[in-house]
């Protein structure tokens, strides 16, 4: 039997789903806004409340957005009644997701061969998992998923995008922080030089 909204909707259940946390579990939360109906009317609103109340940093309010709990992205527009008729936020098992993307989740690498210089150049996105704590274990990444042959692994180096050589121990927030390979743009390079076979 689908759930049928009250209107106006008076409660709704969210989970926050902070980037910097996603390894951690994460707790939904009952908002009440029985007290709130006249200033409540969607999700930008919401949105508003949350920020107001503390319970997300202000200054993470440009790196938010809501989704549907199957990962759907769901309109600021969209009014609260909407969003839980439509079966989203009406309970805690089916809360509605606030994204919080507080840490980027890619670093952006381009593949530059030295023995082939007038050759294009590859650019690739990397999806960050927690165990991608230093640029080594990006590298060791792109060796195990075979996007690089295991012979040329000792010739391999990582350069910035204005070509400052960078250690494999440096870290990868760090980079990111520092605006390197954070785009397309702007991807950290991975120098492949020419091994003796």
């Amino acid at each position: 039997m689908p759930f049928v909204c009250p209107d106006p909707c008076t409660e709704l259940w969210i989970v926050y789903a902070q980037a910097s946390r996603a390894h951690k579990p994460a707790t939904a939360q009952l908002l009440d806004l029985a007290h709130e109906c006249e200033r409540i009317q969607d999700l930008e609103d919401v949105l508003d409340l949350v920020f107001t109340r503390g319970f997300v940093e202000a200054h993470l309010r440009t790196v938010c957005w809501w989704e549907t709990p199957c990962g759907t992205r769901v309109p600021n527009g969209r009014t609260v009644s909407e969003v839980v008729a439509s079966g989203s936020g009406h309970c805690a098992e089916h809360a509605l997701k606030l994204v919080i993307a507080d840490v980027p989740t890619a670093l952006w690498v381009r593949y530059v061969y030295t023995h082939t210089p007038r050759a294009h150049t590859a650019t690739q996105r990397i999806r960050l998992e927690r165990t991608h704590e230093h640029l080594a274990h990006v590298t060791n990444d792109v060796f195990a998923r075979g996007y690089l042959p295991a012979r040329v692994r000792a010739c391999v180096y990582w350069e910035a995008p204005c070509g400052r050589r960078v250690s494999e121990v440096a870290s990868v927030c760090e980079l990111l922080a520092a605006g390197e390979g954070t785009c397309e743009d702007r991807a950290l390079r991975l120098i492949i030089g020419e091994c003796a076979l």
